[in-house]
């Protein structure tokens, strides 16, 4: 549910609530954010000189957020923060000097989880490429690493699914890479 009102906004998980303005100052005084995270996103356009927007967020609890949205002479900036919003009720603020800006407060909704893949025993592991990493012989760790095996990999090799034997540690989808 959404409800903003002149002085009041209400954000459920999954929803969104717009905002607009020029330049000048805009205050929200009763905020309800159902969930423990929220994600405020942002465009602002600039006129021929560049300009800003602050935005500030304050739980009745004393947390805040801040943060400012900016572009440069004619151009357009946007962004986005995740911001925590531990707080009942609070107060959303605006202070611009841009001539156009948009901001929008969503309520967090976290991804789904990645599901394990479920394969044939003795095959090779479906999330592993460049190396056949058999299925249902037990743990694989990178060869001259620090693991305990029993079953070891001389890399690299490519992560492209649920990492079970946690090769991929930097997350960047190469695992062993040392080796």
């Amino acid at each position: 549910m959404i409800v903003v009102s002149d002085d009041a906004v209400t954000v459920s998980s999954g929803d969104r609530a717009r905002f607009r303005g020029q330049a000048g100052t805009y205050r929200w005084t009763d905020v309800s954010l159902y969930e423990d995270q929220a994600t405020l996103s942002w465009s602002v356009t600039a006129g021929p000189t560049k300009c800003r927007v602050d935005w500030s967020l304050w739980g009745d609890d004393g947390s805040q957020s801040v943060g400012t949205m900016w572009a440069a002479a004619g151009e357009k900036g946007s962004g986005s923060k995740r911001v925590g919003t531990s707080f009942a009720s609070g107060e959303l603020a605006f202070r611009s000097s841009c001539p156009i800006w948009v901001a929008a407060l969503a309520g967090y909704v976290p991804p789904p989880p990645t599901p394990k893949p479920i394969s044939a025993g003795g095959s090779c592991h479906p999330s592993y490429q460049w190396v056949c990493l058999k299925v249902g012989i037990g743990d694989y760790d990178c060869a001259g690493g620090s693991g305990n095996g029993p079953n070891y990999v001389v890399g690299p090799v490519k992560v492209v699914g649920y990492d079970e034997f946690d090769l991929d540690r930097d997350g960047d989808g190469i695992g062993c890479e040392n080796g």
